[in-house]
């Protein structure tokens, strides 16, 4: 049995997102699931994320394993952010955009015939949903998820 925690994912000498599994590469998801098919149990949900993630969006997106750890994170960041200010272009605040409801971010799953997981975009800080078909990996959906306004603490 494959080591899950030993698929590497990067770019290779092109470019181009890639996964590792010591000298084999793999140029896309559905790639490395024929070669790993241990990727499609539940109990690998996070390990299959992970891949789906960066075949999809590489590094702009990066995969909540621990959604408690984002939810700190996030709030850590609203509170050191000053809501009296304006908005600015080019600033990028998560008060000017809300707050998620931290409770519908969880850790990778199937859920069903889909794989449903949460990813970062590390540009804005904001979390989306995402969810692909165990046989479409390859086109995963990212929805952001919906937020409340942003009610600073007095």
């Amino acid at each position: 049995m494959t080591d899950l925690t030993e698929i590497v994912s990067s770019r290779n000498e092109e470019g181009e997102r890639t996964a590792y599994l010591g000298e084999a590469s793999f140029g896309s998801i559905d790639a490395l699931v024929a070669e790993v098919p241990e990727l499609l149990e539940p109990d690998a949900a996070t390990e299959l994320a992970r891949h789906v993630n960066n075949f999809a969006r590489g590094g702009e997106y990066v995969l909540i394993e621990d959604p408690a750890e984002f939810a700190e994170r996030y709030r850590a960041q609203l509170e050191s952010e000053d809501p009296s200010q304006p908005w600015r272009e080019g600033v990028m605040r998560l008060s000017d955009f809300g707050v998620p409801d931290f409770d519908e971010i969880t850790t990778p799953r199937h859920d069903g015939e889909t794989l449903v997981y949460f990813a970062e975009d590390r540009a804005t800080g904001l979390a989306y949903r995402a969810s692909a078909s165990l046989s479409g990996l390859a086109e995963p959906s990212y929805e952001p998820v919906p937020l409340d306004d942003y009610e600073p603490a007095e």
